[in-house]
């Protein structure tokens, strides 16, 4: 277990672990913002002893959309949203988005960013919010990426697999 699991752990020390949901995400785009590129989301599951992973690839995405689904498939995923779920992800965009940026944006129903240009991904941003407010409890967390967060290289790991996969199918590397 990395250290960063271990101190979301203790921070959380009130809880009975079994009680807990870890939910590491993540998203990739090989060649991102070029016409042509592959993409991954992965996530992986955790709760009391066992874990469940999934993955998904796109072409010609972007990394923040890989980002939103890898979060949004994961909270489809839990069918007990009654449970204290934590959401561990190493994505600023998506961390601070749920957790502070979407409230801007939704006031007055703006949806602008601070250069008053219209928000990228309004439609995942929306459907993001849609399935955590469907959590009693959820609370969304940023890791360092690449470190020694065990959950966070594996899902990250996922999408490299996933996107190597992708490359095998099109029959290129992009």
């Amino acid at each position: 277990m990395s250290d960063r699991t271990k101190e979301i752990r203790e921070f959380f020390s009130d809880y009975d672990s079994k009680d807990i949901i870890y939910i590491y995400t993540d998203g990739a785009c090989r060649n991102n913002q070029k016409e042509e590129n592959v993409g991954a989301w992965a996530y992986r599951l955790e709760n009391m002893g066992h874990s469940k992973e999934d993955f998904g690839t796109e072409i010609n995405t972007t990394n923040n959309i890989m980002e939103l689904k890898g979060c949004i498939e994961a909270l489809k995923a839990i069918k007990n949203k009654n449970k204290k779920t934590i959401v561990i992800s190493d994505s600023q965009y998506l961390v601070s988005g749920i957790n502070e940026w979407i409230y801007n944006w939704m006031s007055g129903d703006r949806w602008k960013n601070s250069n008053g240009k219209n928000i990228l991904n309004k439609d995942l941003w929306m459907d993001l919010l849609k399935e955590k407010i469907k959590f009693i409890d959820i609370e969304f967390i940023k890791c360092g990426g690449h470190s020694n967060n065990d959950g966070n290289n594996r899902v990250d790991k996922l999408c490299n697999f996933a996107m190597d996969d992708i490359e095998r199918v099109i029959g290129k590397n992009i």
